[in-house]
């Protein structure tokens, strides 16, 4: 499952692309930042909804639908299986937004 890196100082809607419905690994490193990021999914590919996450590497990870806002050191987060469509929704007003993401292979 390849790693993807973009650096965006516009918004964009990136379109994650999974072979096995999997869940997907993210991380979002801001840069004088002032923005938003919704993580997505579709089943038909048309309608888009905020998807579950779990940010990782905390004390106390729960599952979240909220937009992230303003990031600006390293963090991670899962975005939950299983998921057809996934897209990482970005607006950005100022600075620039590095996301690295990758499908990760969840096993029952």
């Amino acid at each position: 499952m390849n790693r993807k890196s973009v650096s965006l100082t516009a918004s964009e809607n990136i379109r994650v692309p999974l072979t096995r419905g999997n869940a997907v690994l993210v991380q979002l490193k801001g840069t004088g930042f002032t923005g938003t990021v919704d993580f997505q999914s579709s089943v038909d590919g048309a309608n888009w909804a905020n998807h579950p996450y779990v940010q990782q590497h905390t004390a106390s990870p729960s599952k979240s639908v909220a937009q992230i806002s303003n990031p600006s050191t390293a963090t991670t987060y899962l975005i939950t299986a299983p998921v057809a469509n996934v897209r990482i929704n970005t607006s950005v007003s100022a600075g620039s937004v590095a996301i690295v993401y990758r499908e990760v292979l969840i096993e029952n």
